[in-house]
């Protein structure tokens, strides 16, 4: 089995941030740029070609599907994971019997398993606190925050099959109590594939059609169809997390969004309501975990970013010396929309753009995130979301059984005669 590392005996995300201090190396700006004007922000159907399927320029699906008509559902049926239908099942359970710790139990070892299995016994394990259970959740007919959780789908048939278990997994430990918006953003589903998604969740859900295409101040020419095992359509998709999603019409009625990727899954309970939690404290940056970024991916990326800050007079309390690669998750971050629409947040994000790094050498939302959050905001504006019973490829927040008693606490800290009892 892996070894499990408690979050108390991990280091915290803001050592990691000291990583940042080392010697000041010069900078310089990667890559020429044209202005971001004359770009064709598109939020309607793909752009067609002579054969009548969209272009490689716009197509997420490129790699898929030839005829936006002929992609069938039914092509997923062979896709289907007992695997994760059986930690669906164990969750179930867990929300079903919250002071059970036997299921917090399966709960582990069934993803262990599948960490041996995948990755080698590489997975990164984290723990979320304990909630009571007998503590009561917000009124459901009291006022929401104005958020809305969001996602982009689908490359193909797999990641559609994602996406249906992880509306499963967020109706069941989040959203059937809250009922939150879930924006869908896509570029070639069709009505068969809507109704399959509307049917296999109990949230409510918007389908937001949008075009992916290069910018026309990138050269196409030089932007490789595959880059170090990623895809054009991967491409594409962090560039719309990055730039494009906070421009987009539907997003302008929400103060906050929650990002989730197709194949992020809420594995348990989530007692706090995260835009709440946000609100309360005025975070404008929320996220679950921290990361390295290979070298290889950002490439001139922190060149770029130091220059664009000596030229416009920043000053930030992170910036000291030279990124090492440390960022935060991107697949699950809770944000202020508002935010990315600063001013001098859009010039970081513009400059970014324009450079062609996310096309040329994969530069990554979650180091392009990091950056712009550590340049723009105070350290107590953001926050690290260590609520959230989490699970997204090699990274498993698990979480924790309410295990009280009347002779300790919850964490084992033996009572004071007398103390109150929490009952279940």
């Amino acid at each position: 089995m892996a070894k499990l590392i408690p979050r108390w005996q991990r280091p915290s995300w803001r050592a990691g941030l000291l990583l940042l201090l080392t010697f000041s190396e010069r900078s310089t700006v990667a890559g020429a740029a044209r202005p971001r004007a004359d770009e064709d922000m598109s939020y309607g159907l793909p752009v067609a070609n002579s054969q009548g399927f969209a272009s490689v320029e716009s197509n997420h699906l490129q790699y898929v599907q030839e005829d936006i008509n002929e992609w069938k559902f039914a092509s997923t049926q062979s896709l289907q994971r007992p695997w994760v239908a059986n930690l669906l099942r164990i969750s179930e359970a867990m929300h079903q019997q919250p002071n059970d710790t036997e299921k917090y139990t399966q709960l582990r070892e069934h993803l262990d398993e599948h960490c041996n299995r995948v990755y080698n016994s590489t997975c990164e394990w984290q723990f979320s606190p304990p909630f009571n259970p007998a503590a009561a959740l917000p009124d459901p007919e009291a006022a929401r925050e104005s958020g809305a959780i969001v996602f982009l789908c689908c490359a193909d048939a797999q990641e559609l099959q994602d996406l249906l278990y992880a509306l499963q997994f967020l109706d069941l430990n989040f959203n059937d109590h809250f009922q939150y918006p879930v924006l869908i953003f896509h570029e070639n589903l069709g009505p068969g594939q809507v109704n399959v998604i509307t049917a296999a969740t109990r949230s409510p859900v918007e389908f937001h059609q949008i075009t992916l295409r290069i910018p026309t101040f990138i050269d196409a020419r030089y932007v490789p169809r595959w880059y170090q095992g990623f895809s054009l359509g991967f491409r594409h998709m962090i560039r719309f997390f990055t730039i494009q999603l906070y421009e987009h019409p539907a997003m302008q009625k929400y103060d906050y969004y929650w990002r989730l990727d197709s194949d992020s899954f809420l594995i348990g309970r989530l007692w706090v309501d995260p835009f709440v939690f946000m609100r309360a404290s005025d975070y404008k940056f929320g996220f679950v975990a921290s990361t390295n970024v290979q070298p290889e991916f950002t490439a001139d990326l922190w060149e770029l970013t130091e220059a664009h800050r000596r030229s416009e007079g920043i000053t930030s309390e992170w910036f000291s010396g030279k990124w090492n690669g440390f960022a935060f998750y991107s697949n699950c971050e809770i944000a202020r929309v508002d935010f990315w629409g600063l001013p001098e947040v859009q010039a970081y994000l513009n400059k970014v753009d324009q450079a062609g790094g996310i096309y040329k050498v994969r530069w990554p939302d979650s180091a392009i995130h990091f950056l712009a959050a550590t340049m723009f905001l105070h350290s107590q504006e953001m926050v690290q979301l260590v609520f959230m019973p989490y699970w997204h490829h090699n990274l498993v927040i698990l979480p924790q059984p309410w295990s009280e008693t009347k002779e300790t606490y919850p964490d084992g800290v033996p009572k004071e005669p007398g103390a109150a009892h929490a009952e279940l």
